[in-house]
């Protein structure tokens, strides 16, 4: 059983989809499913999970390429770093 993901309510992206489409799928269901109140709804329903499951499979995507990304460039920092650090003299300083 699927159950509705909240936190795609905090992306924008999913709320101004969703406006768009949820009205075409209502369209689609008066038109293909007349006098059957109760499967309009099991369809937008259906619509509704549909559109939500590749939203979110899309936004764990792009969120994982994001990570991985960040970490790819923190290592190459972090080697930049230890390289110019063994260039630079080290200095000693004493408080006296």
């Amino acid at each position: 059983m699927w159950k509705f993901n909240n936190s795609l309510l905090r992306e924008a992206e999913f709320k101004n989809e969703m406006k768009n489409f949820l009205p075409q799928w209502i369209q689609e269901a008066e038109r293909d499913l007349p006098e059957k109140p109760s499967s309009q709804w099991g369809f937008i329903k259906h619509k509704i999970g549909e559109f939500s499951r590749n939203f979110g499979a899309k936004l764990k995507k792009a969120r994982s390429l994001l990570k991985n990304s960040i970490e790819k460039d923190l290592k190459e920092l972090a080697n930049n770093l230890d390289r110019v650090k063994n260039y630079v003299p080290k200095f000693e300083t004493t408080i006296g």
